[in-house]
C-alpha cells in the first residue's frame, strides 16, 4: 500500500482535505495523525473500546471531544480522546 504524501492524500489517494462543509474539530496532534496513518477508530469502535453507549460519544463530541469529521463520517484517535478526558477530569 502507498504511504500518504501530503495531508491531502490517503493511501487509498482519495482526498483527505475537508469538502465544503465538512468540519474538522480536532487537536493538530489528531490532524497530524491523519497524516501518519495512525488508526483512527469510528464512533462506534470508540464506544466498544471504552465500554459506553454512542450517545455518550455524541455527548463527548458535542463537548469538544477532538475529532475530525468529513462529510457524515467521523473518526477519532483513541491517544487523543483519552489525553482529553484526562484534562478534562483534571
Amino acid at each position: 500500500m502507498q504511504k500518504p504524501q501530503n495531508f491531502g492524500q490517503f493511501a487509498e489517494g482519495t482526498c483527505m482535505k475537508p469538502s465544503k462543509g465538512s468540519k474538522l474539530t480536532s487537536s493538530p496532534q489528531l490532524f497530524e495523525n491523519l497524516h501518519r496513518n495512525t488508526k483512527l477508530l469510528t464512533k462506534n469502535q470508540l464506544a466498544d473500546s471504552m465500554q459506553v453507549s454512542l450517545s455518550t460519544v455524541d455527548n463527548w463530541i458535542a463537548k469538544g471531544m477532538p475529532h475530525v469529521k468529513l462529510g457524515k463520517l467521523v473518526r477519532v484517535d483513541l491517544g487523543e480522546v483519552t489525553e482529553w478526558h484526562r484534562r478534562r477530569s483534571s
